[in-house]
C-alpha cells in the first residue's frame, strides 16, 4: 500500500510527498478523513483502511475512465466490496456487496468432512505432486467442520505442526439435478489439489497467499447425479491457511439470471454419509 502510485493515493499529501503531518495516527486513515471534511464537509466513520482510505464515490463505475484516479473496484468482472473490523472479520450489514455481474453460483461451501493431519503417501512430496485421492478413505480421521466465515479457515490447527508438512483433505458432494455446465471456483493458501469423482481437475504445486475468493474456475460438464468433491490442501510446513471453494453454473441466459435462482436449476451441495463412498 505505502508504494502505491496511483494519484488518488498520492493526492492527499500526507501519505506520501508531502510535509509531516502533527496529527497522530496509524495508516493514511486519518489524512483521508481530513481531506475529505476538508473537500466535502462531511465528517468521515468508517474509512477504507485496507485500500488506502478511499471514499465510496472512488469506486463509482461511472469513473472508471478515470484511471488511476478512480478505484472501479480494482480488475476482473466480478469484484467485491467488503468492510471489516480491526480483526478482519466481516461487518455483515455492510457487506460484502457483489457490484459485478450477475452470475449463478452456489453459496461458498462451509459445511465439509475434513481429515487432518494425514501423513504425505509414498511418493508424494510437499507440493501434492504424484497425490491421488485416497486408496482406503475410510482410515482417515473424518470429522464434520461447519465453517464461521466462508473462508474454510485451519490455520489455527495446521500451525502448531511446524514445520511438518501434511495433508489436509476436505470432501463433499455435488448433487446435479439435471446435465449442467460447470465452474468450480477456488481460492486456497498453500499447494492445493481438486477432483471431482476421482479425476484431478486442478493443482496448484505452489499455493497463493493470500487466499483469495475465486482465484481460478475450473469449468466442466456434469451429468444429472451426485458427485464425489475432493480437495487436498498441503500444509506448507504447517503455514497453509485454507480454502474458499463454490461452483458456478455457465451459461444460464441473461434473462434468467435477473429472475433469481428460482427462475434455473442450480447443483445442491452436500455431505456424504462418509467419505468413504
Amino acid at each position: 500500500m505505502w508504494a502505491c502510485v496511483d494519484p488518488v493515493h498520492v493526492d492527499l499529501g500526507v501519505v506520501r510527498g508531502g510535509p509531516p503531518d502533527t496529527v497522530r495516527g496509524v495508516g493514511p486513515a486519518v489524512a483521508f478523513a481530513q481531506e475529505m471534511f476538508r473537500r466535502t464537509g462531511v465528517p468521515q466513520g468508517i474509512l477504507a483502511c485496507a485500500h488506502g482510505g478511499t471514499s465510496m464515490s472512488q469506486w463509482d463505475p461511472k469513473l472508471k475512465k478515470l484511471g488511476g484516479k478512480s478505484l472501479y473496484h480494482g480488475y476482473g468482472t466480478d469484484p467485491f466490496r467488503n468492510i471489516t473490523d480491526e480483526a478482519d472479520r466481516m461487518l455483515p450489514v455492510f457487506g460484502p456487496i457483489p457490484v459485478g455481474q450477475l452470475r449463478a453460483r452456489t453459496p461458498m461451501i462451509t459445511t465439509w468432512r475434513v481429515a487432518l493431519p494425514v501423513d504425505l503417501p509414498p511418493g508424494v512430496d510437499a507440493k501434492l505432486n504424484g497425490l491421488n485421492p485416497p486408496a482406503d478413505p475410510a482410515g482417515l480421521p473424518w470429522r464434520k467442520i461447519e465453517f464461521p466465515t466462508r473462508f474454510c479457515d485451519l490455520h489455527l490447527e495446521i500451525g502448531p505442526m511446524k514445520p511438518r508438512d501434511f495433508i489436509v483433505w476436505y470432501a463433499c458432494r455435488l448433487d446435479v439435478p439435471e446435465p449442467m455446465k460447470l465452474g468450480a471456483c477456488l481460492g486456497y493458501d498453500g499447494p492445493v489439489k481438486l477432483w471431482l469423482d476421482g479425476c484431478e481437475l486442478f493443482h496448484d504445486p505452489n499455493g497463493t497467499n493470500p487466499a483469495w475468493e475465486d482465484r481460478v474456475k475450473v469449468r466442466f460438464d456434469l451429468e444429472a447425479g451426485s458427485h464425489d468433491v475432493r480437495v487436498a490442501l498441503g500444509s506448507n510446513a504447517g503455514n497453509a491457511w485454507g480454502i474458499f471453494l463454490r461452483f458456478e453454473r455457465r451459461g444460464v441466459p441473461a434473462r434468467f439470471l435477473r429472475k433469481g435462482p428460482a427462475a434455473y436449476a442450480m447443483p445442491g451441495v452436500v455431505l456424504a454419509d462418509s467419505p468413504a463412498r
